[in-house]
């Protein structure tokens, strides 16, 4: 049988990633006990991050959370595309906060209306 160079490209590209981890997967991850709500609200600059699909080639990026009367955070990231010195690109979500508050539920598609049920 005869791969196709594509396919063959496919299947090189997924054994490299599996795998794949950006942290030590053996501790376990756990909430800091401390975590208060209202000290989070603001700005907050990026210095370091786990790579996702919004930052995707970001540079420069701040993170700004808004507590809402609902109990629910706005939530915008704004970042420069590729340097600097590129344009402002921004991502606008909301945040549900979990029992316990230091877990968040988060979604940037505001068109998923049973998002924000229960």
């Amino acid at each position: 049988m005869r791969i196709g160079g594509l396919t063959a490209i496919l299947l090189l590209l997924a054994a490299c990633t599996a795998g794949e981890s950006y942290r030590d997967e053996d501790v376990p991850m756990r909430a800091y006990s401390g975590f208060a709500l209202d000290r989070y609200m603001g700005r907050w600059y990026e210095i370091a991050r786990i790579p996702n699909r919004f930052e995707e080639n970001c540079a420069g990026v701040v993170h700004d959370y808004a507590l809402n009367p609902n109990g629910t955070v706005e939530v915008r990231i704004i970042c420069r595309v590729a340097t600097l010195a590129g344009p402002v690109q921004t991502f606008d979500g909301r945040a549900r906060v979990l029992d316990p508050p230091q877990e968040w539920k988060i979604s940037f598609n505001r068109w998923v209306p049973w998002f924000f049920d229960g």
